[in-house]
């Protein structure tokens, strides 16, 4: 995907698993642990029951949302 994005022209960030868990306040010693607690997390947040793998995906589209941009104007 990165060289697709890259070949494209299209603007990318990779990010780590640590940086949206913090963000989303993540919390678990095992990876199981913190599969579960992102689960929990979309659960008191938008109170849907989504898979582990769901759960991540909006935890980091929830990251992505507000990566450094509170409060930046949009132009278009």
């Amino acid at each position: 995907m990165k060289n697709y994005c890259y070949e494209n022209g299209i603007i990318y960030k990779i990010v780590s698993p640590s940086t949206w868990r913090a963000f989303n306040e993540i919390r678990g010693k095992e990876r199981n642990d913190k599969k579960r607690n992102a689960q929990f997390k979309v659960k008191a947040i938008y109170d849907v029951n989504v898979t582990q793998d769901e759960a991540d995906a909006i935890l980091i589209g929830r990251w992505a949302a507000d990566d450094g941009q509170r409060n930046k104007m949009i132009e278009f």
